[in-house]
């Protein structure tokens, strides 16, 4: 009979440690997705001037939003 309980107890057990780890799994993926911080947004990220000629000046504002809430620093632009 003493085994039979220890085989149910380490069942029991297994279950918890189980629930813990889908826990913990749980609560680090909801914490990522909290996460804050800038998030740049933009709605048109390219734009095709097509064929044009040598020497024209060329010209096209991006919108550049920060849609998260921390400040959005933009190092490096160049065209491609």
């Amino acid at each position: 009979m003493r085994s039979s309980k220890r085989a149910g107890g380490r069942s029991g057990r297994t279950a918890v440690l189980a629930a813990v780890g889908v826990l913990l799994l749980v609560t680090a993926a909801v914490a990522a997705g909290a996460q804050q911080g800038p998030r740049i947004s933009v709605a048109e990220p390219r734009y095709d001037f097509g064929e044009i000629a040598a020497g024209t000046v060329l010209e096209h504002v991006f919108e550049i939003r920060n849609t998260g809430d921390g400040v959005l620093e933009i190092g490096k632009i160049e065209p491609s």
